[in-house]
């Protein structure tokens, strides 16, 4: 288990402080303290939750199986439950976690098992914020949220640098390789857009007028414009998983117009043999009555038609444009 904590009171903003502690600066109206949790056990939040008197409903919720991101309102805090993203070494794949924060007044605990990539990103901006202490937690709220958006877009940038790939790719490989990868390309966007697109619902409520946590017009104006940012990005992974489609359509389309092609020379091939086959297996009959057929002059003649007929169909089937 690793815990990190943050005391800001206005004058020695994000210095440390005991657990101890925690009640009485969470009943403080001149403090904000931060507890990050990571790798932890069951025990050690249930801990924690007995300092800041959780409701026992949050703690199971943050305590169960991965599930939705939900926000859930109790009478000195709420508890809010993301979903973190966090790209692994190979390519189209990720792990997927849980970010659980629980938010008073004066307080704000956030608890994962996954490590948050964004966390030192939060951090920073903490430390250069002069408004954090006067609007408390729902501006240390914004930031982290802001940066988690800000991660998922950055996500998606790269993505969309891999669809460009794949749908130039597309026009001009046709292995089995290119065509899962193709299809590991699709399920990565398919899985991202979801992801991405539960938060909405959690979002939406910071901005509801009955939502009395986060209220009044020097915070509104930030979780709106978060809203906006989240559903801007959304739309671009919609728009990124269209365009993965395309490729994939490319890529049949290619491959069906290769078999046609190929079809098609088959055909042509066949085409301008068969009469060839058959003046052959003419001129080659050994009936006695057919004797002249094995003369000179004969041979002559099936030479000439051997030349004469699959070039008149080569050129009947050019004058058809059928190739």
């Amino acid at each position: 288990m690793k815990i990190q904590t943050w005391l800001f009171n206005g004058t020695d903003p994000g210095r440390d402080f005991d657990l101890a502690d925690l009640p009485n600066l969470a009943a403080d109206d001149k403090s904000l303290a931060w507890v990050d949790m990571s790798g932890y056990a069951d025990s050690d939040l249930q801990k924690l939750a007995g300092l800041l008197k959780l409701h026992s409903i949050s703690v199971e919720a943050a305590l169960a199986p991965w599930q939705r991101p939900q926000i859930n309102t109790f009478d000195h805090y709420f508890y809010l439950s993301l979903t973190l993203v966090t790209p692994r070494k190979g390519r189209h794949s990720v792990d997927v976690g849980e970010l659980d924060l629980f938010v008073g007044k004066n307080f704000i605990l956030t608890v994962h098992k996954n490590q948050i990539p964004f966390l030192a990103d939060v951090a920073e901006r903490v430390y250069q914020s002069p408004d954090l202490v006067r609007l408390h937690t729902a501006y240390l709220l914004y930031i982290v949220l802001d940066e988690m958006v800000d991660f998922y877009q950055k996500l998606f940038e790269d993505l969309e640098e891999s669809v460009e790939e794949m749908e130039e790719t597309a026009l001009q490989v046709d292995t089995e390789a290119f065509l899962a990868d193709l299809l590991r390309l699709k399920r990565h966007v398919f899985m991202l857009g979801r992801l991405a697109e539960q938060h909405r619902l959690v979002f939406a409520a910071f901005t509801r007028p009955d939502f009395d946590f986060i209220s009044g017009p020097d915070i509104e104006p930030y979780f709106r414009d978060l809203q906006q940012r989240l559903d801007q990005v959304v739309e671009r992974l919609f728009t990124a998983r269209d365009s993965v489609n395309s490729a994939f359509e490319i890529y049949v389309s290619q491959m069906s117009h290769r078999t046609n092609q190929t079809m098609k020379l088959l055909t042509v091939v066949s085409t301008v043999l068969l009469p060839a086959t058959v003046i052959v297996g003419f001129f080659g009959t050994s009936f006695p009555q057919l004797a002249f057929l094995h003369s000179l002059a004969a041979f002559s003649v099936m030479i000439a038609l051997l030349i004469a007929v699959p070039l008149g169909v080569v050129l009947a089937l050019r004058f058809r444009r059928i190739f």
